[in-house]
């Protein structure tokens, strides 16, 4: 559901990329002030199969906390 100008990650040096974190690997980038991380889907992988279940695919189907206490009870 992120959404951003092309424009906007082509200097390294403006936000977001100055915000560049390492997961995993792989690079993040910040682009909340409350820590929100854009990153590709393989470099979260391994913690979507830890924090699936069979009743939320994770894999599958994503997940989108629509409230403070939904993202908390995400684990």
């Amino acid at each position: 559901g992120v959404t951003l100008e092309a424009a906007a990650l082509a200097d390294p040096m403006q936000m977001p990329l100055a915000a560049v974190v390492e997961l995993n690997g792989c690079t993040g980038s910040f682009v909340s002030p409350d820590g929100l991380v854009i990153t590709n889907h393989h470099c979260v992988q391994q913690a979507l199969q830890i924090n699936a279940t069979p009743e939320a695919n994770l894999l599958e189907d994503g997940f989108l906390a629509k409230t403070r206490a939904d993202e908390k009870s995400a684990g």
